[in-house]
């Protein structure tokens, strides 16, 4: 992936905890650092998607392997690995179900 100061730094996929909009380019978080890369949101959901990459709301992506819990109360909350909790809205709750299902199947 290209960082903002034009170096490539390959990040191992499975580091990835989740991936964050920020305007037109965007933040991995990974277990021990942020990178930002000139990559958008779309852009990374699409490429990532088959590796077990699933948008939750209009600005995050959740890596599956990194997810410890969803809870169900007022809001349906996805905690993470590094204790992240972000909100899952309704219109991508049912790719996370279905993802979490796939997975669960393939594992």
């Amino acid at each position: 992936m290209k960082n903002i100061n034009n170096t490539v730094e390959l990040v191992p996929l499975d580091s990835i905890i989740m991936i964050q909009s920020n305007g037109k380019s965007c933040i991995i978080h990974t277990i021990t650092a942020k990178h930002q890369v000139n990559y958008q949101l779309c852009q990374l959901e699409e490429d990532l998607e088959e590796f077990g990459f699933i948008r939750i709301n209009k600005f995050n992506i959740v890596n599956y392997r990194h997810i410890l819990a969803i809870l169900h109360t007022e809001d349906v909350i996805v905690k993470l690995s590094d204790y992240t909790d972000l909100v899952v809205t309704p219109n991508y709750l049912r790719n996370l179900e279905n993802l979490i299902l796939e997975f669960s199947i393939s594992a």
